[in-house]
């Protein structure tokens, strides 16, 4: 994992909840859980899980929904097992990518000059991180 994505974890880990916010799940520790137990992944995905992406030729977007049958593990490349020297990975505190104390998180992959761009939005229900969507508009 490298320095800047340490950085980013440790100020979300630190951060106080928001006025009016109860107290919730770590997102740090909640990210660990969900990007290496498949059980856990699988139980915190908000099904049908909304895929939004490129179609082929990369002329329009489609949106595809998976259901929790067909779902399948992944690691998204988070833990940096893959080339992470070829993007790193962005964690925002909302859905607009602005950084603030909220009950909305993206994990987004972010290529370095290779076409990665995949987001994972995470909403706080009932003090416990769901995924909600993937935008996945890597080329």
């Amino acid at each position: 994992m490298s320095a800047k994505t340490i950085i980013y974890l440790l100020v979300f880990a630190v951060s106080p909840p928001a006025f009016g916010q109860t107290e919730s799940e770590d997102f740090q520790s909640f990210c660990f859980h969900f990007f290496t137990d498949s059980a856990f992944q699988s139980s915190r995905i908000s099904f049908p899980l909304k895929t939004i992406r490129y179609s082929e030729g990369f002329e329009k977007v489609d949106s595809l929904f998976t259901s929790e049958k067909h779902w399948q593990f992944s690691d998204f490349g988070y833990l940096g097992r893959e080339s992470p020297d070829n993007y790193h990975v962005q964690i925002y505190d909302n859905f607009s990518q602005v950084l603030r104390n909220t009950g909305e998180r993206v994990v987004a992959f972010e290529g370095l000059e290779n076409g990665i761009h995949l987001s994972l939005f995470f909403r706080l229900q009932s003090s416990k991180w769901i995924l909600v969507k993937i935008e996945d508009f890597s080329t």
